[in-house]
């Protein structure tokens, strides 16, 4: 999103010239890579806000080529913290994402049926790279 952002095009996308929102564009870019990487036989780390559909959609996309898949939710349980991390990236220049928009999230996320880690961000990071890594050696 941040390079599509850097390149000028709102976050909203331009619909009067039929280009969606830049979150539907990330998720069609980053589909391709799955499917160049997974046809090429290799692994693959995908990071986003994900819509049901996109899960389905990549979910489907590693069956049809036998590979292995490890979901990771990350969440933020103490809010303040969150609002705090948000509005650092956001005045750093780091994210156009602001904390009205993340604020509103609560009321539109919805959770990764199944996922097989909960990475809570008030822990160190550390704790969950040794859980994930542990979770892809299973795989």
């Amino acid at each position: 999103m941040r390079a599509l952002m850097a390149q000028g095009l709102p976050l909203t996308g331009l619909p009067e010239h039929g280009i969606p929102r830049v979150p539907l564009l990330g998720h069609a870019m980053q589909t391709a890579i799955l499917e160049q990487q997974l046809t090429l036989g290799s692994s693959i780390v995908l990071e986003c806000i994900m819509t049901h559909e996109i899960i389905r959609t990549w979910m489907s996309m590693c069956c049809g080529h036998d590979a292995n898949i490890v979901t990771v939710e990350c969440i933020c349980s103490d809010r303040e913290l969150h609002r705090q991390r948000v509005e650092r990236r956001y005045l750093a220049g780091e994210s156009q994402i602001t904390w009205e928009m993340a604020s509103r999230a609560p009321v539109t996320y919805r959770t990764i049926p199944g996922a097989d880690y909960l990475a809570d961000a008030v822990y160190p990071v550390d704790t969950h790279v040794s859980a994930i890594a542990a979770l892809l050696e299973q795989a």
